[in-house]
């Protein structure tokens, strides 16, 4: 029989808020792969696309799904889950709902369940929709969907693409405080990529509704070996957009550590076999998502740091996730994980951090230490090969990403991406968003 495995460290979350958990694992589990959304075309071909009308429980890959929530909850204790009706247009909540009603209702109350509002359907003129009546039906069919009489902390999805702010001030927020008065949803939250939006609307609903109506914030593609703005862009008199948080007592999450699909090891890496020459000699390939919005520059220094951690024995995804993870200024990390063999890796790394209040001997190396960033944990997590194949990837001169960062090209344009997004629906008004800096 084999052993139990270990569950995950926890991190202090709530901070006193009542409608917040008090502590959450460190690692959460992110839903959007419970969809076809990432499968290969021979999968879309062979299996078909799965929709709403087209799922049922007995699917192969929802049987594989389920288990991986299960695992994941009840062995590993990563007990929040992170969804949206954008994943799979509505599968990735129906998946969930399945889950609950295979085993998990007994623990819901130790769960933490996030969905979202705002993005909805692939047609890009029906993808987005913020308008009050919307808001309250998304709800409410989560909540049908999830098998779950709550949602714990109900998001604001991707606000960057609202048509006006007013919109968001007048219609989508005042409905998320009703669903909250309804007691449909425990907290609020939003979730986006550019950082100063999510500043932006965090001050004008302030203004508006005389109180920070705001429990949590969760960012993306913003604390990664290539990106760490989130604790190092200034925002206003803040010095970055997590002490902002952190000022106003709104949680931080972050997801993405991986950068979407980056910062992983070239497919050759995966099954070269080093007595085979033929196999040891083939060009590493990177199948990076065509639809990805880094640069060619960004990409590319992303492929130089993976071919550099692989030729140091070190697996650049594992590398990432344990940076990621090491900043203890943001409690829990989304992960996506697609069945149960990702999760054993990621418990794997976050299994590092349990007992991360320890301080770290004299003897470590300041630049190898996970301390030496601001915020981070004071626990030594790292082997020394990964220390020092860290030490070169961070190195703002010598690094694979000292050119990225010189020519502010390590992150991508968010706000260019809603205007070339909206470009394709020319009735809806811009206004807004043209008159940002």
């Amino acid at each position: 029989m084999s052993s139990p495995i270990q569950k995950v460290p926890r991190r202090p979350f709530g901070s006193g808020n009542p409608k917040l958990p008090t502590n959450v694992p460190i690692v959460g589990l992110g839903c959007s792969s419970f969809s076809s959304f990432f499968w290969t075309p021979e999968e879309q071909q062979l299996q078909g696309p799965l929709t709403v009308e087209t799922i049922t429980k007995d699917h192969p890959r929802v049987q594989e799904w389920i288990q991986t929530i299960h695992f994941a909850v009840l062995e590993c204790g990563i007990t929040l889950l992170d969804t949206a009706p954008w994943y799979g247009h509505g599968t990735s909540e129906i998946v969930i709902g399945y889950a609950m009603e295979k085993g998990l209702q007994d623990v819901r109350s130790t769960m933490t369940i996030n969905t979202k509002v705002g993005r909805y359907e692939a047609d890009p003129a029906q993808q987005f929709d913020f308008s009050y009546t919307t808001t309250l039906a998304s709800i409410q069919r989560s909540m049908q969907r999830m098998k779950c009489d709550y949602i714990d902390v109900l998001q604001l999805h991707d606000p960057e693409f609202a048509p006006t702010m007013d919109q968001l001030m007048q219609e989508t927020i005042p409905a998320m405080r009703q669903a909250q008065t309804n007691g449909w949803c425990k907290a609020l939250g939003m979730t986006g990529y550019p950082l100063e939006i999510q500043y932006q609307i965090l001050q004008r609903s302030m203004e508006v509704f005389g109180t920070n109506v705001w429990d949590q914030a969760l960012t993306y593609g913003h604390y990664n070996l290539h990106n760490t703005r989130l604790t190092t862009l200034a925002m206003g008199t803040h010095s970055s957009y997590a002490e902002f948080c952190q000022s106003q007592a709104v949680q931080l999450l972050a997801a993405a550590p991986l950068s979407m699909g980056l910062l992983t090891p070239p497919q050759s890496s995966n099954h070269v076999d080093k007595d085979d020459d033929d196999d040891t000699n083939q060009e590493p390939k990177f199948n990076f998502p065509v639809w990805h919005p880094a640069s060619l520059e960004l990409q590319r220094a992303c492929q130089e740091a993976s071919l550099y951690c692989q030729r140091h024995g070190i697996n650049i995804a594992t590398l990432a996730i344990a940076f990621a993870l090491a900043n203890s200024q943001i409690a829990c990390t989304i992960l996506g994980c697609k069945n149960v063999d990702q999760v054993q890796q990621a418990v794997e790394i976050a299994n590092r951090f349990h007992g991360e209040d320890r301080t770290t001997s004299s003897s470590s190396s300041n630049s190898g230490d996970s301390s030496s960033s601001n915020g981070t944990t004071t626990m030594n997590i790292w082997t020394e090969n990964e220390s020092k194949v860290l030490r070169h990837l961070l190195d703002p001169e010598l690094g694979p990403f000292a050119t990225v960062w010189k020519k502010d090209l390590h992150h991508w344009d968010g706000i260019g991406a809603v205007f070339e997004f909206w470009r394709a629906v020319p009735s809806v008004s811009l206004d807004y968003w043209q008159r940002q800096p």
